[in-house]
């Protein structure tokens, strides 16, 4: 399922570009060299892709062959951001100075796991982590700070169900602000949204959350303590009162 919505969001935003680069027009020129390796460097499929939105370019009259090259690495940028390929592979497009920009994030997110919660972050969810980083550090490096991203979830219900893991994206966000010399404020609003989306989904819930054991013991009716305990197996939160009469 997640290839085929790859397939067609690459579709969709890809037939946008061919319409912009038919009209003539071309997006704002950001340092990519600094982002992605050469061209020749990437692995055979990103070249394919590459050399493809190039052939896709030159039918059109309103740009030559280097005009092609560039504008088909800015959309494999923007195509990125927008995490439309991001579950493929991007470790070989980045170079060796974003590859040590997401490793110095990954520090900082482990430090304060361990702060956090007295652990370090299993391998599987720092592995995880580590590949989703890609789209929000792309836009760390070189988006503009007053855009307004998209968060993909409900702030209220965020707090509500998640209140240590939204502490905890807000102190990364803030943490990393000096590594692109942002103001806490301006690298909680660009990044927040991303951390705790990743937070959520990937540290391991039962590693990083003591379980709360509740014993069920009522012998003159069995019949409750069953059905009690079914009820307390199928529930996915609870909101814990603690009374002093029962």
């Amino acid at each position: 399922m997640r290839f085929e919505v790859d397939c067609l969001a690459l579709c969709f935003y890809y037939a946008l570009v061919a319409i912009r680069v038919h009209g003539g027009h071309f997006v704002d020129v950001h340092n990519l060299d600094d982002i992605f390796v050469p061209t020749t460097d990437m692995a055979p499929t990103t070249q394919a892709l590459l050399a493809e939105m190039v052939t896709d370019s030159l039918q059109c009259d309103t740009i030559n062959a280097e005009q092609a090259a560039v504008d088909a690495r800015k959309t494999l940028y923007y195509l990125y951001i927008l995490n439309v390929v991001g579950s493929t592979d991007w470790q070989h497009i980045i170079t060796p100075r974003m590859q040590q920009r997401i490793t110095e994030i990954m520090t900082i997110v482990a430090c304060c796991h361990q702060r956090y919660f007295g652990i370090a972050m299993t391998p599987a969810s720092a592995t995880q982590i580590r590949r989703e980083l890609l789209p929000p550090v792309l836009m760390f490096e070189l988006h503009t700070i007053g855009v307004e991203h998209r968060r993909y979830f409900d702030m209220e219900e965020a707090c509500r169900m998640y209140p240590v893991l939204i502490e905890m994206a807000i102190d990364v966000s803030r943490d990393i602000a000096p590594l692109r010399d942002l103001t806490p404020e301006e690298s909680e609003r660009l990044m927040f949204g991303y951390l705790f989306t990743v937070f959520a989904a990937y540290l391991d819930q039962a590693e990083i959350f003591a379980p709360i054991k509740i014993e069920i013991d009522i012998t003159y009716r069995p019949a409750l303590e069953v059905i009690l305990k079914r009820m307390l197996v199928g529930m996915v939160e609870f909101n814990i009162v603690f009374m002093n009469r029962f």
